[in-house]
């Protein structure tokens, strides 16, 4: 059980990669995982009447379990206009979450501080290892049929991911291209976190787990990962100073390995030219800046976002329609809009103080070193990707955002607690 508890976001990731156990239900190996591990962990933690709290998720569960209780209650009270499978489907989105953060809450992995980063090692490797396998299967795909294989992890035959296939956009076992982009940003953002913390030697090896993260990423043409991802790993290869520093041997390894894939890519993938679209200056001028990156989103009064918000600010501005009232959300702004209105709005941009803090406080406490940087690139995720999806809550991506954020504010308690106890031990000397 110690072991359990002490490698549970190693199994959380794993999980989230796992395929649909009833389809037909919604229902995915991680829901079959995260819950029962929830309950098990307060259980044993009941049982055993020493329920230690860690503090830095504290105000992060409360506030995303009273947007949660809100929401539901609102919804069970003035109703909502979908179907009862949307209404439970998004209770479980916004439960799943809450799920996690409590494992956090009441699970201390370690009051040591290298035992704690070994568990951030060892789950990032595993998130980047999974990553490259599911490159490696994108490209067997191309070769061989793996529909039948792929629809065990989409749900169905009828999904987004196959609709995008037609587009030449391509997620492997992830459903939404977005879904895909937000790990694979992820998967940057941890390759440069290990690179800093020499865990990870730069060698051949990891090249190629980069360019297979890069790979990976831009096959799925997500804007999240060719905007957002590409840009923060650059910023963050300037300031890791190892990889600074092999930046020359690295870029040599990468074009020598990449440059055969591109050639390979620009005769048989029909989404290379929906990716150049983004460097296109003409798209640009035509379309305007924000149009183009956010496919309509935003940039105009009549663009989407500002569609959906207007419906619901001349409706219900303070309540909102209620769960499963929007067949599409395509914003996490919109999502608790819709859902509670200006008050689980309100809600969500106070989590992402209480988050925008945490990161502060990490950086107050251990300066800028490699889990600030982490911290700061998912935070900066969690803004930019916000925009387009409903981020916290989406299929898969959100669990690892999850683990992640945990695996930071434990670090962040262990990190409070040893300066704690240095300045008791330093005050009880004669």
């Amino acid at each position: 059980m110690k072991i359990l508890f002490t490698y549970f976001p190693i199994l959380l990731i794993i999980a989230a990669m796992g395929p649909y156990v009833f389809a037909s239900l919604g229902v995915k190996v991680d829901n079959l995982i995260i819950y029962p591990l929830a309950i098990i962990v307060l259980a044993t933690a009941l049982l055993k009447k020493e329920v230690k709290i860690n503090k830095s998720v504290l105000g992060i569960f409360v506030i995303w379990m009273l947007a949660t209780i809100f929401m539901i209650v609102r919804t069970f009270i003035f109703g909502g206009q979908l179907s009862t499978y949307a209404f439970l489907a998004e209770i479980k989105n916004l439960t799943q979450p809450l799920a996690i953060v409590l494992l956090f809450l009441v699970v201390i992995i370690s009051k040591d501080r290298e035992k704690a980063t070994e568990v951030m090692r060892k789950t990032s490797f595993i998130l980047i290892y999974l990553l490259c396998l599911n490159t490696t299967w994108i490209f067997l795909g191309f070769f061989i049929n793996l529909d039948s294989i792929n629809q065990l992890f989409w749900g169905g035959e009828i999904s987004v991911a196959a609709n995008a296939v037609e587009n030449g956009r391509f997620s492997g076992i992830f459903n939404q291209p977005i879904e895909a982009g937000i790990v694979y940003t992820i998967g940057l953002l941890v390759w440069l976190y290990l690179a800093e913390k020499k865990f990870m030697k730069i060698n051949l090896k990891s090249v190629i787990y980069l360019l297979l993260l890069f790979v990976g990423g831009a096959l799925t043409v997500s804007k999240v990962f060719v905007i957002a991802g590409v840009v923060m790993f650059f910023i963050g290869v300037l300031s890791v100073k190892i990889v600074r520093r092999r930046i020359i041997p690295i870029s040599i390894i990468f074009v020598l390995i990449g440059y055969p894939v591109y050639i390979y890519l620009t005769k048989t993938w029909t989404g290379l030219g929906y990716l150049f679209r983004f460097f296109d200056v003409n798209n640009y001028q035509s379309q305007g800046f924000l149009m183009l990156i956010t496919a309509g989103r935003y940039g105009s009064d009549t663009s989407q976002q500002s569609d959906y918000f207007q419906k619901i600010w001349e409706t219900a501005p303070l309540l909102g329609e209620g769960l499963g009232s929007q067949r599409t959300y395509d914003s996490a702004l919109f999502h608790f809009f819709s859902s509670g209105g200006l008050i689980s709005l309100s809600m969500y941009i106070i989590l992402l103080l209480i988050i925008a803090r945490m990161v502060y406080e990490t950086y107050r406490y251990t300066g800028f070193n490699a889990e600030t940087k982490l911290f700061l690139g998912l935070f900066v995720l969690i803004i930019v990707g916000g925009l387009g999806a409903p981020i916290l809550t989406l299929n898969r991506s959100s669990i690892v955002i999850w683990v992640f954020v945990g695996l930071l504010l434990q670090y962040l308690c262990v990190i409070k607690t040893q300066r704690i106890n240095d300045k008791n031990a330093l005050s009880t000397q004669p």
